[in-house]
């Protein structure tokens, strides 16, 4: 393809990375890939973030998160 799409993922506390992926893969076919990630965080997505990108293409945020909450972003690039 000509485009890659990942997410980057923050929480406070860690992360079963296998046990995310397995839930990810789970999720129905017709749902967007954003959608299967959202939905299979673990203790749910944290709501009012403010993220912050800077003209270099860095990515920043605050949230008010609970331990539970995880903090994501999708990011998509045109590959090269």
């Amino acid at each position: 393809g000509t485009r890659d799409i990942f997410a980057i993922l923050v929480s406070k506390k860690e992360l079963d990375w296998n046990a995310f992926q397995k839930a990810v893969n789970r999720q129905p076919s017709s749902l967007p890939w954003p959608g299967k990630v959202k939905t299979a965080l673990p203790g749910g997505a944290a709501k009012n973030v403010n993220f912050i990108t800077t003209p270099k293409g860095n990515i920043g945020f605050t949230a008010q998160a609970t331990d539970h909450e995880v903090v994501y972003c999708i990011v998509e690039f045109d590959k090269q």
